[in-house]
């Protein structure tokens, strides 16, 4: 924690007035973003408090107590009048670091133990990083991290993203640095490319796939990359803006379960059966599907997704327990897929790299 969110200091993250827990985490993200922004912007380019306002998405006033909260913090962001940006000196400062308490010790033993997670990126600097904020610890608060440790079994990333240059990446990102990465895409013959990109975000999807999005000048469109298909990065030496109207097109395209955005918009209606309907009520859906619960114990999934590359790999997850009734796109793609499936296992003789025929 940074030593100006120390309980019961004036600045305390937890005595912000009304706000509760949520308000301090997101202002405790925020700050951590005005770093990054500051200590990763490209010279010459101005950075004042109207421009961290829009990249925190807040407004000024915000950005100036925060600014604030940080000076008094220890971090030496400081205004220079003739560059007209805030900087942070290369080296020669640290984060201060408070007193830890027995919930932020679980707190750090649950991100250590997702960091153990093997094929996540960044791992081994993120348990470092964790390990030198947890710093010299009293012996009962030592005894609690190795217990949490040893109770806490993290499960393994969907992908191997362990090569990833996630770091590079954000910072690039962040910087608004338009950079060249080695991408091996799997629509295409495997080959790896270099392709110049201007990285807007990285996302890590339904909490499982980590990846990148970005204005592709191949393309000349926002375009995502798998970051476990990322196996380099290098500066190009220019700067990019976000072009918001794409931006804005592309993020509200609605969510995509296991696919990408940017696709043909298609019809979604598909009944589940009373075994999973729990499971299906819980899970978090694409902002353009709706659960609803109907009788007999089953829900209904309705709405609109963006392509079916994400949503049909999905609904075979849930095997017998779920029926497409729309739309017609949909139902067609699921019904070739499951009659290839059984041709298979009709087939003694089938041949397991062949394409049968639906």
């Amino acid at each position: 924690m940074l030593s100006g969110f120390a309980e019961g200091s004036p600045h305390s993250a937890y005595d912000i007035a009304g706000s509760g827990r949520s308000d301090a985490i997101r202002r405790v993200a925020r700050l951590f973003k005005i770093i990054v922004r500051v200590s990763s912007q490209a010279p010459g380019r101005p950075l004042g408090r109207r421009e961290l306002a829009e990249a925190c998405d807040c407004d000024v006033r915000t950005v100036h107590r925060d600014l604030t909260l940080l000076q008094e913090a220890g971090i030496p962001v400081t205004y220079d009048y003739g560059q007209k940006a805030y900087l942070l000196p290369k080296s020669g400062w640290t984060f201060p670091i408070a007193s830890l308490t027995g919930e932020d010790i679980l707190a750090l033993a649950l991100l250590r133990g997702i960091a153990a997670a093997p094929g996540l990126p960044q791992a081994q600097e993120l348990r470092a990083a964790l390990d030198k904020l947890a710093g010299p610890l009293s012996p009962a608060l030592s005894e609690l991290m190795r217990e949490a440790g040893r109770v806490l079994h993290p499960g393994q990333a969907a992908r191997d993203y362990s090569a990833a240059p996630l770091t590079e990446l954000l910072l690039a990102a962040s910087g608004g640095r338009t950079v060249e990465i080695e991408y091996q895409s799997r629509s295409g013959e495997g080959d790896c490319t270099w392709r110049s990109v201007d990285p807007y975000v990285v996302e890590a999807r339904s909490g499982r796939f980590w990846e990148l999005h970005g204005w592709c000048h191949r393309n000349a469109a926002i375009r995502t990359f798998a970051l476990d298909q990322v196996s380099g990065m290098r500066e190009t030496g220019a700067s990019f803006t976000v072009r918001e109207k794409e931006w804005a097109e592309f993020s509200s395209a609605g969510g995509v379960v296991g696919g990408v955005r940017g696709q043909e918009e298609v019809g979604v209606d598909v009944v589940f059966t009373p075994p999973v309907a729990a499971y299906v009520r819980n899970q978090s859906w694409p902002s353009g599907l709706v659960v609803t619960s109907e009788p007999a114990g089953i829900v209904r999934l309705t709405g609109v997704v963006s392509g079916l590359s994400g949503l049909v790999p999905e609904l075979l997850r849930w095997r017998r327990y779920c029926r497409v009734e729309g739309g017609a796109a949909l139902r067609a793609r699921m019904v070739e897929e499951v009659r290839a499936i059984a041709a298979l296992y009709e087939r003694s003789d089938a041949d397991p790299c062949s394409d049968p025929a639906p």
